[in-house]
């Protein structure tokens, strides 16, 4: 059986970008979306991708 450290729930943009964080943290990520991964929207971003006011922190 695989190990698993964190799941997280969403392929979208939000849910796929900390499951790349996590990963490269070297923890064992599982990703598990109901869809086609990245077709659905965020709630937290309102379905927006805005990228000239959002300044990226590290985790």
């Amino acid at each position: 059986m695989a190990r698993t450290d964190v799941i997280v729930l969403g392929a979208g943009i939000v849910g796929a970008s900390a499951a790349l964080h996590l990963v490269k943290r070297g923890l064992a990520v599982t990703l598990v979306e109901r869809a086609v991964p990245g077709e659905g929207t965020s709630f937290g971003n309102a379905g927006i991708i805005e990228g000239n006011t959002f300044f990226p922190y590290p985790f």
